[in-house]
């Protein structure tokens, strides 16, 4: 706006210097400023904030009457009326009042009206001054909003919080989550002494809290809340001053900690159970950097309390379970959230352990990391007692075959004797004698064949080739094999090679049988039916021979194949019920029967 000059104020027989420092003030004054003449409500002087409230120019209000300024002539006399009996009492005259600019729009104004003191050297005059009161009534409502907005945060803050009055003690604010987490009202909460808030053995706490002095700064304390129904909940106050309805009070922040201190409890707990479990438990970060073992597995790789932090997974791992872990656990584990397998751990000293390890991949809420954690259980003593439990097995079979063994011997015996008193008592008699002689070779023969199978199961038996029939050594083998396995499984035979020989050692295809039918026993446990199959496949020379058996439980098969050429000797090839094999050399001169005997699982 260009600078327009001032009107002189000497019209009021001002003096010069007066009137030079009342005209420099005047034009910095935000509200507009009026000389008036008593008498004659003449304006004689204005301040250059006069054209931004009424839209006049100062020169031309000079020498005009007030009523310019005003809605009409009624509201110029009622001014008037109003102003001149408060100044006539020696008072300042103020009041809210509508006035009309220079476009016609009417301005709410505020006035503040005063006659100048004569000793001033003024002489006499008034001084008005008027206020452009639509700014203030924008900036109430401003406020109001402000103070809505702040309401509206305060009520709905998901937070409990209150106002209490430092002087009384007394709530006198108090937003719905906390009436909620007292399972009250907020108007039934005002007014409530805040002691009332904590348990009884606390109030004599929160007394001298509330006596000592409030500094600015926030403060923090625990308490024991009572809810309306009983319930005990535990809270965390920060309060902070604050000056509210113009009285000194305290803004307070109310945290539950209930469910926090549970969930804590909860997990010293479960830390605790996790450090008492036997087996080797261990949390580690995507990164393979690892954050907690328990003790059990400290111990189990030769580890110290508290060197867990400062390791990774490859500080526990051999090499190869390492890679079997990148490779196809942890990808396992972050697709199906688990993975299951056998491993090895390193100790410190070198040692390798066998474990059977599990790895879940879990996410950490807190910070969207992913984790790994594993349950390893150390598998060598469990590799012991199995290996003890075949031992009682063994033990067992061979009782079982003992206790067989002995029965046959005292048939067998019983056979000797009962034909050697015959013979005695028939001695004169040529023929019965050789009949019982005869008998008694027999028994004897069977006797040696008990013993064979003696040798064979115990393997202490010398390498004899010799042309043998399958079907004749199976049969052989039957009685043996209805010793060694249980009298819960029916043992049958289905033999279909009885023109066909080979040559080898009887014995070591007994050893085969026998070691087949063990294995077969301990995979029936139950019970169930054991069958011996022969039969004769005729091949080519340069084939090999290549048997598949079908396996349905309760029924367990072993076949025995001989692949025979049509112009030469065969060879054997038997399968039992786990895939186990043993065959003869099929390029041996002659077909002789060669190989190696499987053991019992």
């Amino acid at each position: 706006m260009p600078d327009r000059p001032t009107p002189p104020l000497d019209l009021l027989s001002t003096s010069h210097e007066v009137a030079k420092v009342l005209t420099t003030a005047l034009a910095h004054v935000d509200d507009a400023v009026f000389l008036v003449r008593p008498t004659t409500r003449e304006i004689v002087g204005c301040n250059p904030a006069t054209e931004r409230l009424f839209g006049y120019h100062a020169s031309e209000l000079l020498g005009l009457s007030t009523e310019i300024l005003h809605v009409n002539h009624e509201h110029f006399e009622e001014f008037g009326r109003a102003s001149h009996e408060v100044l006539a009492r020696g008072e300042e005259f103020t009041g809210n009042w509508e006035m009309r600019r220079k476009d016609g729009s009417i301005v709410p104004t505020f006035h503040v009206v005063s006659l100048i003191d004569e000793a001033l050297g003024l002489g006499g005059g008034v001084v008005s001054l008027v206020r452009d009161r639509s700014v203030i009534n924008d900036a109430v409502s401003a406020l109001e909003e402000l103070e809505r907005r702040y309401r509206v945060l305060f009520d709905h803050n998901p937070e409990p919080m209150f106002v209490y009055d430092v002087a009384a003690g007394e709530l006198t604010a108090v937003n719905r989550a906390l009436a909620e987490a007292y399972g009250a009202k907020p108007e039934e909460m005002l007014g409530k002494r805040i002691e009332q808030m904590v348990v009884e053995e606390e109030r004599e706490k929160i007394r001298h809290f509330l006596a000592q002095p409030h500094l600015d700064s926030g403060r923090t304390e625990t308490w024991r809340a009572p809810r309306r129904d009983g319930e005990l909940r535990v809270i965390r106050t920060n309060s902070k001053a604050v000056t509210f309805e113009g009285r000194a009070s305290r803004l307070v922040v109310v945290t539950d900690l209930t469910e926090r201190l549970r969930t804590e409890k909860l997990a010293r707990r479960m830390l605790a159970i996790l450090d008492a479990t036997p087996d080797f438990v261990g949390i580690a970060s995507q990164d393979e950097r690892v954050q907690y073992v328990n003790t059990a597995g400290l111990q189990l790789v030769g580890m110290e309390n508290g060197e867990a932090s400062s390791t990774e997974v490859a500080d526990y791992m051999t090499p190869g379970s390492l890679a079997l872990l990148r490779r196809e656990a942890f990808p396992a584990a972050l697709r199906d959230g688990v993975w299951t397998g056998s491993t090895s751990f390193r100790h410190t000293n070198g040692d390798e352990i066998p474990v059977s390890q599990v790895v879940i991949a879990h996410d950490n809420p807190e910070d969207d990391a992913v984790y790994f954690s594993t349950i390893a259980r150390d598998l060598r003593e469990h590799a012991l007692l199995e290996e003890q439990l075949r031992q009682a097995q063994k033990m067992e079979a061979v009782g079982r075959l003992a206790g067989g063994i002995a029965h046959d011997f005292n048939n067998i015996l019983t056979a000797l004797i009962g034909y050697g008193e015959l013979m005695l008592a028939a001695i004169d008699k040529p023929e019965v004698v050789r009949r019982n002689v005869l008998e008694t070779l027999r028994a004897t023969h069977r006797g040696a064949e008990l013993t064979r199978g003696l040798l064979t199961f115990s393997r202490r038996h010398v390498l004899v080739k010799k042309r043998i029939n399958v079907d004749d050594v199976v049969r052989e083998t039957e009685g043996l094999l209805r010793h060694t396995i249980n009298e819960t499984i029916h043992l049958e035979t289905g033999l279909g090679c009885s023109g066909v020989f080979v040559k080898g050692d009887p014995t070591q295809l007994q050893q085969v049988l026998v070691n087949l039918a063990v294995n077969a026993r301990d995979a029936m446990p139950q019970g169930g039916s054991l069958r011996i199959e022969t039969e004769t496949l005729w091949a080519a020379a340069e084939k090999r021979v290549i048997l598949a058996v079908g396996r349905t439980n309760p029924l367990e098969r072993i076949s025995i194949i001989v692949a025979r050429e049509r112009a030469g000797w065969g060879c054997v090839v038997c399968r039992g019920f786990s895939g186990e094999t043993w065959a003869s050399n099929e390029h041996a001169e002659d077909g002789e029967l060669s190989g190696k005997t499987p053991s019992p699982a």
